[in-house]
């Protein structure tokens, strides 16, 4: 029983000494690990080019990352463009909330519900910073740009490195095989996703189409909560944009749909098993590790989270830990 208790308190003491290094090393951390997961699925695209065309590594890796720079690029590209037509029609939204704040205002003025205390909610809503907030975006997006640059030159540096080989048995075997797996899923899954969601935003027209799809596609790579935003956040555009009340129910139910059927449907039939966490792990580890590192540590949880169950388990003292991860607790 001592036994089981000093092994628990130094866990834990080893989980708040690692926490609090990883969160004041963050701005560095945080570009490399991700640089790690992004070397991790392309190098499956450098070796297809490979086999494929039977040409040496030295020519299919400059291939690969032309490509990937072009697709960044034009991501880039789409998502200044939506930015651009939000700013364009700030205007139009700005009237439309006016005129149903004049709708809600008479009502309540007819009503005689508090007639003499009635908020000039015209002003505040005209007075609204909303070019200010639009620039906010624009510099979240040129932060994004350049951590991106700093994540290139880590994976740059990676990929033209020695390789170093991956023994076919054992413990790093296992972790690869369970992260391949999982990222490859996801990333199939994440694409079905944003795909379907944009081409439905552009059959009823909607602005920011690519834009949203792109959400979807990046936010499905956080469970649970990231298909509830990618669900909602198109919903004030709709509500701006038509008039239509059918559009605008269909804008919130067919994406979400598509969140459910592959989230709930598709995934956990692929993903479930192979995982071997228990959902309260994911969800709990999602928020340590946004905790920590916000957005970017949400991404990174699951993956994070599997290599440390990995690696728990194959440890006599610590697998107690590995199968309460895992919803069977042990101790």
């Amino acid at each position: 029983m001592q036994s089981r208790l000093a092994t628990s308190v130094f866990v834990l003491a080893l989980l708040l000494m690692s926490s609090v290094i990883l969160y004041f090393t963050k701005d560095i951390m945080i570009p490399f690990v991700l640089s790690l997961f992004l070397v991790y699925t392309i190098q499956p695209a450098i070796r297809f080019f490979q086999k494929r065309f039977k040409i040496n590594r030295s020519i299919a890796l400059p291939i690969v990352l032309i490509l990937v720079v072009v697709g960044f690029v034009i991501i880039f590209a789409a998502v200044g463009h939506s930015l651009r037509q939000i700013a364009a029609n700030s205007e139009q939204y700005q009237a439309k909330v006016l005129r149903a704040l004049d709708l809600v205002t008479n009502f309540v003025n007819d009503s005689g519900i508090l007639a003499d205390e009635t908020p000039d909610l015209r002003e505040l809503v005209s007075s609204l910073p909303i070019f200010g907030f639009l620039s906010k975006i624009s510099g979240a997006i040129f932060n994004g740009i350049s951590d991106f640059t700093l994540i290139a030159i880590f994976s740059l540096f990676l990929m033209t490195g020695k390789q170093i080989g991956i023994p076919k048995d054992g413990l790093i075997e296992k972790a690869n095989q369970s992260v391949r797996g999982y990222l490859t899923t996801k990333l199939l899954t994440s694409l079905a996703t944003g795909s379907l969601t944009a081409i439905f935003f552009f059959i009823v027209d909607l602005e920011m189409a690519f834009m949203f799809g792109l959400l979807a596609f990046l936010l499905n790579f956080i469970p649970t909560i990231g298909s509830i935003f990618a669900t909602l956040l198109p919903l004030p555009i709709a509500l701006l944009q038509f008039s239509n009340p059918t559009l605008i129910v269909l804008s919130l139910v067919i994406p979400g749909s598509i969140q459910f059927i592959i989230g709930n449907v598709i995934e956990p039939k692929i993903i479930g098993q192979n995982l071997d966490l228990h959902p309260i792990t994911i969800l709990l580890s999602l928020m340590f590790w946004g905790i920590l590192w916000g957005i970017p540590g949400m991404f990174l949880a699951t993956p994070i989270t599997v290599i440390c169950r990995l690696f728990l388990a194959n440890s006599t003292r610590y697998e107690g830990f590995a199968e309460l991860m895992s919803g069977r607790i042990k101790f």
